[in-house]
């Protein structure tokens, strides 16, 4: 999916999650939508990384500073998707899956990030499709949200 196709649906009043790989333009969406849907909260899950790990993801999903609809988005997104479910606490209406070729996050961390770590990537990639993988097996088709794939090679 294109973003042109991206901006055509509408996510009035629909919590949305935003997950893809380091780089992949998370914040970059999260802030195109927040600028077309101004009620909607946009939270960034990096900005709970120091509380750390599971308490990071349980402070995502349990925050009242923020209310429906929400945009949240980051790294932590896979993690959260999973234990919303696990939970029965959050259930987005929309996933969005950000995409984006090996070549093209290479080429970025070489050029405007931390170079040395181009090889965890990989890694952290197959570390968030096993989280993702868990969450499809454990919830049931029809309590799934709709998962959207915008393919960001700039």
């Amino acid at each position: 999916m294109t973003l042109e196709e991206l901006v055509k649906i509408d996510f009035t009043g629909k919590d949305t999650l935003i997950l893809g790989k380091p780089g992949s333009g998370k914040t970059w969406l999260s802030k195109v939508l927040g600028g077309m849907y101004k009620r909607h909260a946009v939270i960034n899950t990096d900005d709970y990384l120091h509380i750390g790990g599971t308490r990071a993801v349980e402070a995502v999903i349990e925050d009242q500073s923020f209310s429906p609809p929400c945009i949240i988005e980051g790294m932590m997104a896979y993690e959260i998707l999973l234990e919303g479910a696990e939970r029965k606490c959050y259930k987005p209406h929309y996933v969005i899956e950000v995409e984006i070729s090996a070549g093209k996050q290479r080429e970025l961390y070489l050029k405007e990030r931390d170079a040395s770590k181009i090889q965890y990537l990989k890694r952290f990639a197959i570390k968030m499709q096993c989280i993702l993988n868990e969450y499809h097996r454990i919830v049931p088709e029809e309590q799934k949200p709709q998962f959207l794939t915008f393919n960001n090679n700039w």
